[in-house]
């Protein structure tokens, strides 16, 4: 199967995973199609490789999803290292939550197409990603603190 977790069958470019049916080269296209961007939402910028040639766009969107699943809850070991095993148990965790959502999962979907499954996310992109909700996670506090 094509999610070793997950029950999947593809089929003449469909791909089933669970109850949900995607059309597999359309996919990125359609999430794109109907998201709705917010001119006021903010974006960050985060480097995905240890030189910095690499990066990618975050938006509050997408982690606003990271918090709503707990997505990075109980992710990292003890020895509180990221590597690229720990990308993989985050990738399987969002199949499941896919796989296992009655209602509709877009805003999964465009973290996957977005950020998880982004051609340059690697560990230390993950890495990054994790500093960054930590941080954004702060905000609030400090806006309300200065009010």
């Amino acid at each position: 199967p094509m999610y070793p977790s997950v029950p999947s069958v593809k089929i003449r470019g469909f791909i089933i995973i669970g109850k949900l049916v995607v059309f597999a080269p359309d996919l990125h296209y359609l999430c794109r199609q109907n998201q709705k961007t917010d001119p006021n939402m903010k974006t960050y910028t985060i480097q995905s490789n240890p030189t910095g040639t690499r990066t990618m766009e975050i938006s509050e969107e997408n982690l606003a999803t990271i918090e709503k699943y707990g997505l990075f809850r109980h992710l990292i070991d003890s020895n509180g290292i990221v590597d690229e095993t720990v990308l993989d148990k985050l990738k399987l965790n969002i199949r499941s939550l896919i796989a296992s959502q009655v209602e509709d999962s877009k805003d999964l979907l465009d973290l996957c197409i977005d950020v998880i499954y982004h051609n340059t996310m690697k560990a230390f992109g993950l890495q990054q990603l994790i500093k960054l909700y930590l941080q954004w996670l702060n905000e609030p506090e400090s806006e309300e603190e200065e009010a």
